[in-house]
Order: C-alpha cells, then structure tokens, then sequence
C-alpha cells in the first residue's frame, strides 16, 4: 500500500472507532432525556449503559476468539454492518427492551471492530510506526468524547434522540463502502488451543496490566456514566452547558491519547504508562 493510501485506510479506521465510541458514550449525556421519553426511572436507564458494557467485554473477547480463524477483512466488514443493524434499531426503539436489545447488538459488534481494526492499523504499516497506528485507533474511539458526545447532547436538546444513532448509521455504511475497496487482505491468525490461552492468563505481567486498565477505567466511567444527571442536578446545568462540559472532558481525553502515541515511539511503552499512573494517582488524591 501507498503512504497516502495507508493514511486514508488508518483514518477510515478511526472514524469507526469514533462511531462505535459516540454510540456508547453518548448516552451519558442524554440519560435523563432517554429516561422521560420512555418512562423509566434514571437507574433502569443506566442499566443501557451497564448492559453495554457487558456486552461489549463479550464481543472483545468471545467473538474475537470465535472469529479468529477467518479472514479478517470479512470479520471487520462484518462487524461494522452489524453495528449498522444495531443502530437502526435503536433508531425505532420506542420501548425500554428493544433499546436494550439494540445496545447488545452493537457493544458486541462494536468491541469486535475496535480489537480487528487496532490489529489492522498495526499490520499495515512499519514496525517503528506501529505505536502511532494504534494510537491513532484509540485516538478515534477518544474523539467521541470531544465531539460525538457533547455534539449528540447538544443535538438532542431540539431533535429526537433517535436520530443520532441514524446519523452513526449512515456512516457505518460510508465505512462499509470505503474500507472494503481499502482494506488489503490478511489471513487470519492461526488459533490458540484453549489451554494455551489458559497459560496466558497465568502470565503476573498479563494479569497486572488487566486490573490496572479496569481500575483506571472504573476511575473515570461511575461518574461519566451519570455525568448528565448529576451536572444537571447538583450543579443545575442545562443541557446546552453540560454539552460543554462534555466537550472539556473530551479534549482532555483527546490530548492525552495523542500524546501517549507519541511517548510510546519515543520513551517506551514501560515509562510512558509509569508516568501516566503518577499522574492518575494524584488526580485521584485531589
């Protein structure tokens, strides 16, 4: 592949990890909305957000080693047109089951994008480039914050909420289109017999990297999962300044992916992650 046309598949690549992140996120900043139009009270509307993340552990992990072995172009088109389908129900989901029946749909296709496209953006170029690559698959997912959610919280306060999924929907099919004239084949990998997997998981160093990331991550999604309920009631935002607030917490977001790329090539993945948790660890103090 070309530079340009490499750049091109990479970017397209993002913009599906942005889609799959808004389609996530996004309802943090419309939970209070979503909970009066369908008539529960704002716990059961979390459980979208809980069921989600459920779902999107599974399509991480399961399907990935369900569709280890085939082609991985056809896995990720695949992927993204289920997570198409996904949308459009949530798009004429009018009752509380079928909008969680949605969310299940696309976590799971949705956790399966982001791990074959990551695999993509790193097999397709250099190996010294491998480090940006991926940041820049993480970078799109980080993007959603920035823009994707405080955009669909903002939208929301004048259009039906449904209409943003529709919008993620016709852009999963632009996604479909491209990539498929973009992507470059590659095999699968050959799988892994189960118990040596199961050694894996015995690796400390595996194992450490896992329950820091869920800490880290469990850090910041309690309070971002409620963040439009409790800006609106404790702090009594309307909806148009807590799409502000959103946006604040994105670029926050979107900085530091960009610059833990950049740290990676630079200074290693071992220091750069180091830091990041000195850091973490004090923010959390204060």
């Amino acid at each position: 592949m070309s530079n340009k046309k490499t750049a091109l598949t990479i970017f397209l690549l993002s913009l599906g990890a942005f889609v799959t992140g808004t389609a996530e996120f996004v309802f943090s900043g419309i939970l209070e909305i979503i909970s009066l139009d369908l008539g529960v009270s704002i716990a059961a509307a979390g459980q979208l957000l809980t069921m989600y993340s459920l779902s999107y552990a599974a399509g991480a992990l399961i399907l990935v080693l369900l569709t280890a072995k085939y082609n991985r172009k056809k896995v990720l088109m695949y992927a993204i047109f289920t997570f198409l389908i996904g949308n459009l129900i949530a798009f004429v989901s009018y009752s509380y089951s079928l909008l969680m029946f949605s969310r299940v749909v696309m976590a799971m296709s949705g956790g399966l994008y982001i791990v074959v496209a990551t695999n993509y953006a790193a097999q397709i170029v250099s190996p010294e480039k491998r480090g940006s690559a991926i940041a820049k698959i993480i970078t799109g997912f980080t993007v959603s914050l920035v823009l994707g959610v405080p955009i669909g919280t903002f939208f929301s306060a004048y259009v039906d909420w449904r209409y943003i999924f529709l919008i993620i929907a016709l852009i999963s099919l632009f996604l479909i289109i491209s990539l498929y004239k973009l992507l470059p084949e590659i095999q699968a990998n050959k799988p892994l017999p189960f118990t040596t997997q199961l050694q894996i998981m015995k690796d400390r160093r595996l194992m450490t990297g896992l329950g820091t990331t869920i800490f880290w991550i469990l850090g910041y999604t309690m309070v971002f999962a409620y963040i439009s309920p409790l800006l609106s009631r404790e702090a009594e935002m309307p909806l148009e300044m807590i799409s502000v607030a959103l946006f604040v917490l994105g670029t926050s977001a979107f900085i530091g992916s960009r610059f833990g790329g950049f740290a990676v090539d630079k200074w290693g993945p071992a220091r750069t992650i180091s830091i990041s948790l000195i850091i973490l660890q004090h923010s959390f103090r204060s």
